[in-house]
This record gives C-alpha cells, structure tokens and sequence, in this order.
C-alpha cells in the first residue's frame, strides 16, 4: 500500500512538472550562427539570447541563447542543443566589462547600450529561417 501511494505521488509530482513548463526538446531546430558588432568593430565577449516576438506570431516556449567568442561569433542553442527552431525572435545583447579582481564588489560596466538588452523595445528583430542567406544571423551594434 505504501509503495502504490508513493507511485502515485510521483506520478502526480511528474504531471505538474509537465504541465508547469513548456520544453521545447524534441522540436526541428536550425542552425544559427552570427557575428556580433559594435561600431563596426567586434564585439568579443557576452551574450545573446533570442525571445519569442508574439507580436509577429511566435508564440514558442523556447529561448535560444549563445555566448559571444573573442572573435566576435556567436553560435545559438536551445535546451542544450545546436540551433533555434523556425520562427520571429526579439534579439536581446549583454556585455559587460571583466570584474575587477581588487574590487570584486564593484558593478561591472556594460559594453553595449542598454536598449539592446530591453525585450520591451524590440530593437533587434531576426528571422531564423530553414535557408538563411549569408549574414542574415549578424548583429551589428551601435552605441
């Protein structure tokens, strides 16, 4: 009896987790691949991460994100795995400057403008597409 109720709650447990989060694991994605620019030269540390733009109709549960490489490049993932799926994104740009090791508590000054790190103005908008043309994932910054 102690071991149908323990499956039981378990079984229960696993339903909410389900129906609590989308996961996108599973879905076709496409790769994504880009350079990130700022003022013309590259931008060679921080994060990108694409959001859902609902207002053009996207209305996927995934959020694909990529560090940015020394050389600029970026490469996308969602849950883990290479690529985005099919879809209109909001792109969102953060970086900061290193952390100053002698004073740790201090607040690291950001490298891009703010704007290109707030969904709400939708400066940044991308299309991943199954056949992307050259350049079309390139992010090119203007502080």
């Amino acid at each position: 009896m102690r071991i149908l109720k323990l499956t039981h709650c378990l079984l229960i447990a696993a339903g909410l987790g389900l129906a609590g989060c989308a996961d996108p694991v599973g879905q076709p994605l496409t790769p994504v691949v880009g350079k990130v620019t700022l003022d013309g030269k590259a931008l060679t540390t921080g994060n990108v991460s694409f959001r859902p733009d609902t207002i053009s109709g996207n209305n996927n549960a995934a959020e694909p994100y990529g560090e940015i490489g020394p050389d600029g490049t970026y490469k996308m993932f969602t849950s883990n795995r290479p690529g985005a799926p099919v879809g209109k994104y909001v792109v969102l740009v953060t970086a900061s400057e290193a952390i100053d090791p002698s004073n740790p508590s201090a607040t690291p000054k950001s490298l891009v403008n703010a704007r290109y790190s707030d969904v709400g103005l939708r400066n940044i908008l991308i299309e991943v597409t199954e056949s992307p043309r050259d350049g079309q994932y390139d992010l090119k910054l203007k502080n």
